[in-house]
């Protein structure tokens, strides 16, 4: 046998963490986990790993090897017909490897977006991917960006609508709102006033 042969293919892995290469076949989802991970979730963890490939460590604890960060990952590697994941292996105890996977998915939680730049953000990708473009649509609407309605059916199909997107805005009065209108058209933004 030569050595190509039984070498496997880490192609997907990033090269600079493909040296903490682990066999999908050691480890154990947490059977702990308190993070679900329906399948829109999946299909959109699926998406980024097609596109961009594996770029950050799942966390491994020692004993048992068992993932206590990037059990969604891992689901989705399977499920993409993967082999290995890159994984950082830690020796700890339970109640530490536990209280770890509670705290590094509620700081990431507590993090707000800045739409704004969110905004700006999404107007300037388009990833190729159904299932990350889904989730990049369901990010925007789910943080108040949402996409414009098809006003004109007879757009030239090279116009990407995904490129405009609406700002919902609530205000407290009628002055603050003609201000924020003037203040947003004066910026060279096409407003429109909802009023309910």
């Amino acid at each position: 046998m030569t050595e190509d042969a039984i070498t496997p293919d880490l192609s997907y892995i990033n090269p600079g963490l493909r040296s903490l290469a682990v066999p999908l076949a050691e480890l154990v989802p947490d059977p702990a986990n308190a993070r679900t991970h329906d399948e829109a979730n999946l299909a959109a963890i699926r998406g980024s790993l097609r596109k961009f490939g594996q770029r950050a460590p799942l966390v491994v604890q020692q004993q048992g090897m068992i993932v206590r960060a990037g059990n969604g990952r891992l689901e989705a590697a399977r499920q993409l017909g993967w082999t290995h994941v890159a994984a950082i292996i830690v020796d700890e105890d339970d109640i530490d490897a536990v209280t770890f996977a509670i705290a590094d998915n509620r700081t990431a939680e507590l993090a707000a977006w800045d739409t704004t730049a969110l905004d700006r953000l999404l107007r300037t990708i388009n990833v190729g991917d159904e299932d990350l473009q889904q989730m990049l649509g369901d990010l925007a609407s789910d943080t108040g960006l949402v996409p414009p309605e098809e006003e004109e059916q007879d757009a030239s199909p090279a116009a990407d609508l995904r490129d405009t997107w609406q700002i919902l805005v609530t205000c407290r009065d009628e002055s603050e709102q003609l201000a924020l209108l003037e203040q947003l058209t004066t910026d060279g933004h096409e407003c429109r006033a909802l009023v309910g």
